[in-house]
């Protein structure tokens, strides 16, 4: 009776170990995390894994993410939902969810900004897309700037410092293999409000407008 006893105790001792010590989770850094219960957050990449295991909880930012390590199931739930995403022009970057076109623009050298510069000031610019996709701008004074969009049929207001002021357009080409760029002159802003209208690409003489390449990974087809 007494080694029965201790054989079933030996097994549900087992039994213990294997529960406590769960799966492991492997980071980008090529180290792995011992964990009991893995929740994904794909809508939230700053925290996109948290881990539970023996009363302690940690997260983890999809950067920290060896994303390609993660369980089946949840590899196709954050790659069903970055499908989704896709379709509206967002993408990871900096484990943030961001739209394309803004951090396409910003990374081309041509147009980027230096610095932030502060959506603050006395004066405003309003921008109405007539055109049937959303449009990505880029204000830009001197060399610091930042990046907004306007969705189609849709007016925007936005208020800008006083000084040179230049604005960039960038619209999605038919194809979705580029984006269209045109870059206005700078503008004289004191105190003002100013209007642009926002036509299609094909309203705008061809030596006024430049183009930056859709990395396929990021094209909607």
């Amino acid at each position: 009776m007494g080694s029965l006893t201790t054989t079933a105790l030996l097994v549900i001792a087992i039994l213990a170990m294997a529960s406590a010590s769960g799966d492991e989770l492997q980071l980008a850094n090529g180290s792995t995390v011992p964990y009991q219960e893995l929740i994904l957050s794909e809508d939230a990449p700053m925290s996109l894994v948290t881990l539970k295991s023996a009363g302690t909880v940690h997260t983890y930012r999809y950067s920290e993410v060896a994303i390609d390590a993660l369980p089946a199931e949840l590899r196709q739930r954050l790659s069903a939902y970055a499908h989704d995403q896709l379709q509206k022009r967002m993408i990871i970057k900096d484990d943030k969810w961001i739209h394309r076109d803004e951090v396409l623009l910003n990374g081309d050298p041509r147009y980027a900004a230096k610095g932030k510069l502060a959506k603050i000031g006395p004066s405003i610019l309003t921008f109405t897309n007539t055109t049937d996709k959303t449009v990505t701008i880029g204000v830009r004074c001197e060399d610091k700037g930042y990046e907004m969009h306007v969705e189609a049929g849709k007016s925007k207001g936005y208020q800008v410092q006083n000084g040179k002021v230049a604005y960039i357009l960038a619209q999605e080409s038919d194809d979705g293999r580029k984006l269209v760029v045109q870059k206005s002159e700078p503008l004289d802003m004191k105190n003002v409000n100013m209007k642009v209208t926002i036509v299609r690409t094909e309203a705008i003489p061809p030596g006024e407008m430049g183009s930056i390449d859709i990395p396929e990974k990021y094209q909607v087809h």
